[in-house]
């Protein structure tokens, strides 16, 4: 019932809105003369993103479908009818060549050429030639074809097309209509072949503070991965025969070509431009530019925030829910609990930790590398302190963690030690009282039975003979730092037999010394008690110390 819910509302949507039908783009993709391997073509309408492609085969992109604007929403989604689209190379801008309109469910064949084209960039592009564009392909000599050229192609002035010079390059660029040659069938590149590039000498430097020379691969592979440069800079030296008032020999010309280091004397007109030099205009080589900018719209970052958040709130709620189950769980002693609940809370703490700096480290490779690779040299140096600062991050936290939980689990033995020490003081500072009184009222019975009438008591009453046995050896073990736990159980036995004999009990009316005795016999009888329970947890205690030894050995 959901499934059709939202299906429902879908097509509701569709039928209301009525999107526009995009435009579909294809074409060939040539970057600095050679096919692009690899990039990501976006279609631009102004600075709204479009559509985007991710080449896959060498040279060649799409479909790429531009969205057109949706004209019953307030946001702009894309084009209109007639705009102009821009397309970009890797976030650079490029050369179209073809209708880069916006026409609705129409295909359309762009060519995309790269870097951007146009004369005075210092790159002879296949789409330039010695007399389109002198100053990027040099002069023309007298057969029309350029000379000392920067791109890997040489142009006839007539616009026949037909490719010549070293390494077979590709036709076509003198009159822009002539076709493809030079050992590659079609115009395209062979992909199993091994460059081998062979450079004549450097030129001298020009005015303009370049030098060139002319490399040729003598495998003829029409690829240029490993092509050598063919300009560079250099530092013009004047002479007396350039046209130009500059300074060489350690002096400067008084005027153009004339005074100074030159033989030739200026005439009157031209010294007072002795003081004055030409500026050389400085020719950059062109570079790539590479822009970053996060789409806060793609649908992959978001889906991947989503799984990092919900692998932390599932990964939180299952430690809550195991510890909830320990302290549940009664059969467990209090210190494994503890131990246990902090291991669990230590987990998920490192869990959480090297989630977030993976998460961190996913952005930053992204951003940096994913977005610009042929930066990568530049700010690998942030990749490998991430490598290094997450292990030493964690390893860290793990250290702390356990340390703490080192700490309470001593702590909970000390504890336990010293209650058991406390157990067994106890117990012998109430055997010193008891010894005392237990002392005292054994002989006051031994002065007793010298008084005949007494005598005759104690003969009918055996349970007040077998108590003075028992206090008599009581005192003797504890002189000896022993626990008689069971003769002190004999002696409450005979104290609870002769409190219920009722006969004894009719003695006890008439015999004032014999109840003071026998009310001290009950007294003990509570301290015994008393004691009893502590030996209950002497022994108790002892029984768990036992188990954490144990569990401190395997440990």
């Amino acid at each position: 019932m959901i499934f059709i819910f939202i299906i429902t509302i879908f097509e509701f949507r569709y039928v209301a809105a009525h999107p526009p039908l995009p435009t579909e783009f294809y074409g060939s993709v040539i970057s600095y003369n050679a096919p692009a391997d690899s990039g990501t073509i976006n279609a631009y309408i102004g600075s709204t993103l479009c559509g985007s492609f991710s080449i896959v085969n060498s040279g060649f992109y799409g479909v790429l479908s531009c969205l057109g604007d949706d004209p019953e929403t307030q946001f702009i989604e894309g084009a209109l009818e007639g705009e102009s689209i821009t397309f970009r190379f890797n976030s650079n801008p490029t050369t179209a060549f073809g209708d880069a309109t916006f026409t609705y469910g129409i295909f359309k064949l762009v060519n995309i050429t790269h870097p951007l084209v146009f004369c005075g960039d210092g790159f002879c592009d296949a789409l330039e030639n010695c007399a389109s564009c002198e100053i990027d392909c040099f002069s023309c000599n007298a057969t029309g074809n350029a000379t000392n050229a920067t791109s890997n192609t040489t142009s006839n002035q007539s616009g026949t097309g037909s490719g010549s010079g070293g390494g077979g390059g590709r036709g076509g660029g003198g009159g822009g209509g002539g076709s493809m040659s030079g050992g590659a069938p079609s115009g395209y590149l062979p992909t199993s072949c091994y460059e081998d590039w062979s450079c004549m000498e450097w030129s001298e430097c020009s005015i303009l503070g370049l030098r060139t020379r002319i490399c040729t691969d003598k495998k003829n592979c029409q690829t240029y991965k490993s092509k050598p440069l063919e300009v560079e800079e250099c530092s013009y030296e004047g002479n007396c025969f350039d046209s130009i008032m500059n300074c060489h020999n350690n002096t400067c010309e008084e005027g153009i070509d004339c005074g100074g280091p030159c033989p030739n004397k200026c005439s009157i007109f031209e010294r007072p431009f002795q003081n004055i030099s030409i500026v050389l205009p400085k020719l950059e080589i062109p570079r790539s530019v590479c822009e970053r900018h996060v789409n806060f719209n793609d649908p992959g970052l978001w889906l991947f925030l989503l799984i990092i958040i919900i692998a932390f709130i599932v990964r939180t709620v299952y430690s809550e829910y195991c510890i909830k189950k320990l302290r549940m769980n009664q059969k467990l002693l209090p210190l494994d609990r503890s131990r246990k609940i902090l291991s669990a809370q230590r987990k998920t703490t490192l869990f959480s930790i090297t989630l977030l700096f993976l998460t961190i480290a996913s952005f930053l490779y992204s951003y940096y590398f994913l977005l610009c690779p042929n930066q990568f040299m530049s700010y690998s140096w942030i990749l490998l302190l991430l490598l290094i600062l997450i292990p030493l991050v964690i390893h860290t936290v793990m250290k702390k963690y356990e340390y703490t939980e080192s700490v309470q689990v001593q702590k909970e033995r000390i504890m336990e030690d010293t209650h058991y020490q406390n157990l067994v003081g106890m117990i012998e500072l109430e055997n010193q009282i008891l010894a005392e009184e237990e002392s005292r009222l054994a002989t006051k019975i031994y002065e007793l039975t010298k008084n005949p009438e007494f005598n005759t008591i104690v003969e009918n009453t055996p349970h007040i003979k077998k108590v003075y046995k028992d206090l008599v050896e009581l005192y003797s073990r504890y002189q000896d730092k022993k626990n008689p736990v069971n003769i002190e159980r004999d002696i409450c036995d005979e104290i609870i037999a002769m409190d219920n004999d009722k006969s004894f009990k009719a003695i006890l009316s008439g015999n004032a010394e014999l109840k003071q005795i026998f009310d001290k016999l009950l007294w003990l009888h509570q301290r015994y008690q008393e004691k009893q329970e502590l030996y209950d947890k002497l022994e108790q205690q002892g029984s768990k110390k036992l188990e954490n030894t144990k569990s401190k050995n395997k440990d």
